[in-house]
């Protein structure tokens, strides 16, 4: 069997917050709060890991933000593997309203990828899809 190697360019710490009733103007607290590493390359390690399929993962992350999608997918992943950038991870943001029902998403910026990261990218892809 070929070893697979997952790309994630640009994850995010996916935050969403569950309220009862956005109001303009006004502070709101949530009844539920939720921390997710995300992005769509992180979503098809973890599809490929619920399958039973050994995958390694490669994950370009910056800043504190960094830092902690790092320590939730060390647990999370079979074979993650992280090259670090200057600046700071992406974070998004769900706002799921339930009066009336209705979902709001903002997603945040990540940061820029000099040449040395794509080079180690492109190293590290070939290394791990041997």
């Amino acid at each position: 069997m070929a070893n697979i190697a997952v790309l994630s360019l640009n994850p995010a710490l996916d935050v969403t917050y569950k309220v009862q009733k956005l109001v303009d103007d006004e502070k709101i607290h949530s009844f539920e709060t939720r921390f997710d590493p995300g992005g769509n390359g992180i979503n098809v390690a973890r599809a490929f890991k619920r399958l039973k399929v050994k995958a390694s993962t490669c994950c370009v992350l910056a800043g504190k933000i960094g830092a902690l999608i790092s320590d939730i997918l060390t647990n999370e992943l079979d074979d993650p593997h992280f090259i670090w950038e200057e600046g700071e991870t992406r974070i998004n943001c769900v706002i799921q309203q339930s009066d009336p029902v209705s979902q709001y998403e903002i997603n945040g910026m990540g940061p820029s990828m000099g040449f040395s990261v794509l080079d180690k990218l492109e190293n590290d892809l070939y290394v791990y899809s041997k």
